[in-house]
């Protein structure tokens, strides 16, 4: 962080985790998305009874608990364009954490702002806008996404930049970024709709665009507005309906040291009303071409048996415990752990969408504890090339009500925090760190085969922007529809 004391810092600096924005008539998915927004931001306290007893996230912990408010005074980032602010949460984030030439986030707030007098807004020569301005800058409440970075944009060297944020309006995720989850941490898988400001330095203009993921990159038409409060301070502002319950912010710089640097707390998003469920410590997935046999499919209907699937994906995640449930948790697994490995396998059954179709299984659900807490892990067949989401773990009762309310909210935070993939002819790592990085006592690199190697080798990027095929630096200045079809944040 700078030094002077502008930038404080955070318990969740060691949480906070970095790897390297249509409003005419809302659509269905928008409106059921803005009555979630609406009860927790149009009221603007944000600490209601229940925000108040939740715990606060303590050092190395966010995982159930309540993310720390806005700095006092918050002015010391400089006012907003839209009026006063009603900070929520505030995340801070490392310093350090960005690539050589990258754009470093330093924090973000998320917050909401009453705009009492709209036109006022409309005609400051500081308001950036995407599409109509009274569209993007209404009366009454909206949401405020306070980002900031370690300089300008206007200090990029070379190539382009742009900031984005990163959500998802319908909670869907069957629909999230299907063509831009192929890196292994591509920061903008499991998001839908990013809201962008960019800049280019061969026009030193900026331009504010808005995507749909699962359409295209800057194939989006929703009206939002941006400000610099500082001149490496941005202000975003969104309606509430079109923003879903978390976010993550991600710069990214184009050129052989730049890339991308990201914001969130562990593998989930930024809640929006600041209170954080029960998430992973880290999650992991691969993909194997080895042919895999399901031992019970539900497709349409219909169950099928010792269904040979042409690849399987193989994942899980480490989940943090709390006193009673590891108690539990080791009472139960002391009990079922009949040969002694440390080990148990639960029946479950899960609901994963492949490629349209939503097929259901019967893995099992694999358990072990360590010192941090729980290892969960499962293998699933991939009967289908394409996109794939884990929709929905469901494990059978064990008979202990403590260790059954525990399970149902580990795979919950499992199947939401897991992020969607494209699987085809290429194994190896889809998430995490390696193979048995985050859950290494249910999964071990395998000895890969041949052609597996060959794959991987294929499929490796040259450099962190060579991950999603950067644009050239002129993209910035071209209208959405002229903008290439791979991922191209930096445009």
């Amino acid at each position: 962080m700078r030094s002077g004391g502008r930038f404080r810092h955070s318990a969740l600096d060691c949480a906070a985790m970095s790897r390297v924005v249509r409003l005419t008539r809302p659509s269905a998915r928008r409106i059921a998305a803005m009555v979630a927004v609406l009860a927790s931001l149009v009221v603007v306290s944000f600490t209601s009874t229940l925000a108040q007893e939740a715990p606060a996230c303590a050092d190395g912990s966010v995982s159930e608990c309540r993310l720390p408010g806005w700095p006092d005074p918050s002015s010391d980032y400089g006012p907003s364009l839209f009026g006063e602010i009603a900070g929520v949460t505030w995340v801070e984030d490392p310093d350090g954490d960005a690539p050589p030439s990258g754009l470093e986030i330093l924090a973000a707030g998320v917050g909401s702002v009453d705009i009492a007098d709209p036109a006022a807004v409309r005609g400051s020569d500081e308001l950036l806008k995407a599409g109509k301005v009274k569209r993007a800058v209404r009366p009454g409440a909206g949401v405020l996404v306070r980002i900031v970075l370690d300089r300008p944009l206007s200090e990029i060297e070379s190539g382009h930049a742009g900031v984005h944020v990163a959500t998802d309006i319908d909670g869907s995720r069957s629909n999230n970024a299907p063509a831009v989850v192929g890196a292994v941490h591509q920061p903008f898988a499991g998001s839908e709709d990013v809201y962008s400001v960019t800049y280019a330095t061969t026009s030193a203009k900026t331009k504010l665009l808005d995507s749909d993921l699962s359409a295209g990159w800057y194939e989006d038409d929703d009206a939002f507005a941006a400000s610099w409060a500082a001149p490496n301070v941005l202000d975003l502002l969104v309606r509430p309906e079109g923003m879903g319950d978390g976010l993550r912010v991600v710069t990214f710089v184009s050129g052989a040291d730049g890339g991308y640097d990201t914001l969130t707390i562990g593998p989930g998003p930024i809640p929006v009303d600041g209170d954080v469920g029960l998430l992973p410590l880290c999650v992991e997935g691969s993909m194997s071409t080895q042919p895999f046999v399901v031992r019970r499919l539900v497709e349409n209907g219909q169950t099928l048996r010792n269904v040979e699937a042409p690849a399987s994906w193989h994942g899980g995640g480490a989940i943090p415990l709390d006193d009673d449930a590891r108690s539990a948790l080791e009472a139960f697994v002391g009990t079922a752990d009949e040969d002694g490995d440390g080990r148990i396998a639960l029946p479950s059954t899960v609901s994963l969408f492949e490629d349209g179709v939503v097929i259901r299984q019967r893995p099992e659900l694999e358990l072990a504890l360590d010192d941090k807490g729980a290892q969960l892990a499962l293998e699933l067949g991939l009967t289908r090339r394409g996109y794939n989401v884990l929709r929905e773990v469901e494990v059978k009762p064990t008979g202990d009500d403590t260790v059954d309310a525990w399970l149902g909210r580990a795979t919950t935070a499992l199947s939401r925090t897991m992020p969607p993939f494209r699987s085809g002819r290429k194994a190896g790592l889809i998430t995490g760190d390696g193979i048995g990085s985050c859950v290494p006592l249910l999964i071990s690199a395998p000895a890969p085969m041949p052609d597996e190697i060959e794959a991987a080798a294929s499929d490796a990027p040259s450099s962190p922007s060579a991950a999603d095929a950067s644009p050239s630096p002129s993209a910035a200045d071209a209208s959405p529809s002229a903008t290439p079809s791979e991922p191209a944040p930096g445009a």
